[in-house]
């Protein structure tokens, strides 16, 4: 990434951070230049960045871009982040006091949201058996987080054609378990179903996942129930079945809230091509 230096005075200036003396003290300015009857800013840093997990963007670019006042930053690739704890992309507090423009030609992808384990039939000797409802689905992740503290003078976020920013979605809730209890010839039998587990949502580790089968014989737990696309709640798991008159069932566990697209999205410019073809999941 290379500088124009500008001469002034004998002393070298960069183009990149402008600077003018006023009553003898250097001032940063803006540097315009006039291009066929219309006036260009010249004093831009252009910088780029590709792919990557758990990004803190301006952090990461600081040391390319000096003391720039204006910054213009393309991205390209693929943001991933590795838990639903992070955002796959983060901009920060380091380019307090400067303008920023961020073109996105990029996909942004939240983590998806794990599936909820599945219940248990549970036995007993004093014919006290149960069975244990299915676990929720985990919450799916955010693409992208603005630090409502960043600082700076105008923080713009424009969303190319090829942009693409996804929010993760919630895991698939997991099945009920199920319990029966039966006297065959005189004998005293305990059966149990297991919940399935719930499926993974849709996010950076790929597509989403149906939820897993309960298991079982005369009586079986209830299916867990399956990811959710991009932004999207995961589905809630199922009660289980049984032949045998005296049952329990456990219910199936609730779907995983959808992630977030875009938080603090109010703290920024956002510009573009921004509708649901290209941005997915909720604004907050």
């Amino acid at each position: 990434m290379s500088e124009t230096f500008l001469n002034i005075n004998n002393h070298w200036r960069s183009l990149d951070t402008a600077f003018v003396n006023v009553n003898g003290r250097w001032k940063e300015a803006d540097i315009f230049i006039n291009v066929n009857g219309s006036w260009k800013l010249v004093s831009l840093k252009r910088v780029s960045l590709g792919s990557g997990t758990n990004v803190n963007l301006f952090a990461t670019l600081l040391s390319h871009v000096g003391s720039a006042g204006n910054i213009e930053i393309t991205l390209t690739g693929t943001f991933k982040a590795s838990s639903t704890r992070n955002a796959a992309l983060v901009l920060g507090t380091q380019f307090a006091s400067r303008k920023v423009k961020i073109i996105n030609n990029a996909i942004i992808l939240g983590k998806e949201g794990a599936g909820g384990p599945g219940g248990q039939g549970v036995t007993n000797r004093d014919s006290s058996g149960y069975a244990t409802n299915g676990n929720g689905g985990g919450a799916g992740g955010t693409a992208l987080l603005v630090n409502t503290n960043h600082g700076c003078k105008r923080l713009e976020f424009y969303n190319t054609s090829g942009g693409r920013i996804y929010a993760g979605g919630g895991g698939g809730g997991g099945g009920g378990g199920t319990y029966a209890e039966a006297r065959r010839g005189g004998d005293r039998q305990q059966f149990t179903g297991t919940g399935g587990t719930g499926g993974r949502g849709r996010g950076s580790a790929g597509n989403a996942t149906d939820g897993g089968r309960g298991s079982g014989r005369d009586t079986r737990g209830g299916n867990g129930g399956n990811g959710g696309d991009y932004g999207t709640k995961g589905a809630s798991g199922g009660k289980g079945s049984s032949n045998i008159f005296l049952s329990k069932f456990g219910s199936g566990g609730p779907g995983g809230t959808e992630g977030i697209a875009i938080h603090n999205v109010r703290s920024m410019i956002l510009s573009g091509y921004t509708n649901t073809s290209y941005i997915i999941g909720r604004r907050i």
